[in-house]
């Protein structure tokens, strides 16, 4: 169970208690933490996706079919188009803003910025170019200067009142609660299973349908009896069965091959073909496991998992049905089943 299920299953860390959330910053709008730290650079602003460049209408009559074309925004500012770099970056600024706007309203009690340091100018048009150019470190820099903030600590500043919360407090917030205490008792010494239940029967089949896939995906690889160190490698070199697994899936494998019945349908210098596309006149496609091709015969065999059923046979029919009308001689056809004692039905 818990190698089909180990991608699905984590464990989600509480919000409230002793956690740490990292995250971007549109994924935190609308929630409200206690406590925020904002790493801030003036690269972490967004620019447009795909640097500056944006297709619009060259408006040019000598070339009027050219409807579009790729223009670098920046290189617009002096020409008949600066309409359209003005107005984008306009619509980047206020994107940016919204950004920033989420990024310093998610605490609750406290945010903590951090920014690159920065040196001060002296020129008011200086300080009108860093907030049109909207560089948010420097925009805070700014920003303490105007204010005359008075800094704490070499590039440390406050605002605010330092409060103290009480740790009732925080955990009232909370959906989740401390126990007070656990009861570490195996839940076995006050219950027993049934092995006869009809859980632990689905359970064992469950196990043994999964175990037949991994049977299913090497055997697809294996033309004959030599091929199956070869094909046992390469499952496991592409994942598709794990190394504590591949001796015992082997041993499986060799009693296929060696099957008082089966045994024949694997020697060398067979014409084989394994999971060939058949199809028939309306379209429909259908895919046997293995067609072995004899001189006086063809063999269809299909491996299958869990418990045998009539469906099974009616499919492996249509196979041989298939082949008969494309003139293939005597079609014989054999179901595989996968379990833990190899199960064969001649149809």
């Amino acid at each position: 169970w818990w190698t089909e299920h180990e991608k699905d299953i984590f464990i989600e860390l509480p919000n409230g208690l002793d956690a740490v959330t990292i995250q971007t910053v549109f994924k935190a709008k609308g929630l409200q933490y206690p406590v925020v730290i904002f790493p801030i650079t003036d690269k972490s602003i967004r620019t447009k996706a795909g640097g500056d460049r944006s297709w619009l209408n060259p408006g040019v009559e000598k070339i009027d079919k050219l409807k579009s074309f790729p223009f670098s925004l920046s290189s617009l500012k002096e020409t008949s188009l600066s309409l359209a770099y003005e107005e984008e970056q306009t619509n980047q600024k206020l994107d940016n803003i919204n950004l920033l706007y989420v990024a310093l309203t998610r605490a609750k009690h406290r945010l903590f910025i951090l920014a690159n340091k920065h040196k001060a100018v002296k020129s008011k048009k200086a300080a009108e170019n860093i907030y049109n150019s909207f560089k948010p470190s420097a925009m805070f820099g700014e920003y303490l200067s105007d204010k005359d903030r008075f800094m704490l600590e070499e590039g440390f500043y406050r605002f605010g009142e330092n409060l103290h919360f009480p740790e009732s407090e925080l955990i009232k917030d909370s959906d989740f609660y401390y126990l007070e205490k656990f009861n570490g008792a195996s839940w076995r010494n006050y219950l027993n299973l049934s092995n006869s239940s009809k859980f632990t029967d689905l359970e064992k089949e469950y196990s043994s349908q999964i175990w037949g896939v991994y049977v299913h995906e090497v055997m697809a690889d294996i033309q004959n009896i030599t091929d199956v160190p070869k094909a046992l490698n390469r499952a496991l070199y592409a994942g598709l069965i794990k190394p504590e697994d591949k001796i015992k899936i082997g041993d499986y494998i060799n009693q296929i091959i060696s099957h008082p019945v089966l045994g024949q349908f694997y020697k060398q210098n067979l014409k084989v073909v394994n999971e060939a596309d058949i199809i028939d006149s309306f379209g429909q496609l259908y895919r046997p496991d293995r067609l072995v091709f004899l001189n006086n015969k063809t063999v269809v065999i299909d491996y299958k998992t869990g418990k045998a059923s009539e469906k099974h046979k009616k499919q492996i029919r249509e196979y041989a049905e298939l082949l008969a009308l494309m003139n293939y001689p005597e079609p014989e056809s054999y179901l595989v089943y996968l379990q833990e004692n190899i199960g064969l039905v001649k149809v």
